[in-house]
């Protein structure tokens, strides 16, 4: 399995001051910033998304085979960068830059019980650690774990019979009620996508 990279490796320099670092350590500048790199620090990680809303009786649903994520780029040097992974294609897009991200839709498995409809996402992907130098709240060094998801999923209304693409994420406020045009109430989003991760092969 390629996991594509499109940026340039870095190469030995002298460690940045101020950084606890060692001889094995090198030095980028990428648009003004300046970065340390572990060598042979890449590690293969997955990320576990799910999600679960309440339906109402007699609607069915059905997840895309997308989704969106926030994950540390290495490539973009900047934590929190939301990236999209499709089924069937071999590398993600880091939304941002519009270029190419290491890492490659796993799977989707969905299901209805109890009248909740929950899917789960997996995507492998290679972390690096950086340290983001630019200004703002995402600032510092990356940690590599997703920390925001949004999905699409589609509904068949049973009342009007009429299909609808709708979304959740994780900042949304909670509970709220989607309701159809024709005003039948489809279903309640009560809970925020559960995101973890763990070692990937070869980590």
């Amino acid at each position: 399995m390629t996991l594509w990279k499109n940026a340039e490796t870095p190469t030995a320099g002298a460690c940045v001051p101020g950084i606890i670092c060692n001889s094995q350590v090198g030095v980028v500048a990428q648009s003004r910033q300046v970065n340390c790199w572990l060598n042979n620090s890449v590690m293969n990680r997955i990320a576990s998304i799910t999600v679960s809303i309440s339906l109402n009786e007699g609607v069915s649903a059905t997840a895309e085979k997308a989704i969106a994520i926030s994950l540390d780029c290495s490539d973009c040097l900047a934590n929190k960068r939301t990236v999209v992974f499709e089924e069937g294609v071999n590398h993600g897009v880091c939304h941002s830059s519009q270029h190419w991200f290491r890492g490659v839709w796993l799977r989707s498995d969905e299901q209805i019980a109890n009248g909740r409809f929950e899917v789960t996402y997996e995507v492998l992907y290679q972390y690096e650690p950086f340290i983001d130098v630019k200004p703002g709240p995402s600032a510092g060094p990356s940690e590599g774990a997703p920390t925001w998801a949004r999905v699409y999923f589609n509904l068949l209304c049973p009342r009007c019979k009429a299909s609808q693409r709708a979304s959740t994420q994780s900042n949304l406020v909670r509970p709220c009620v989607h309701t159809c045009e024709c005003g039948f109430e489809l279903y309640t989003d009560d809970a925020p996508p559960a995101l973890s991760w763990r070692k990937g092969e070869n980590a």
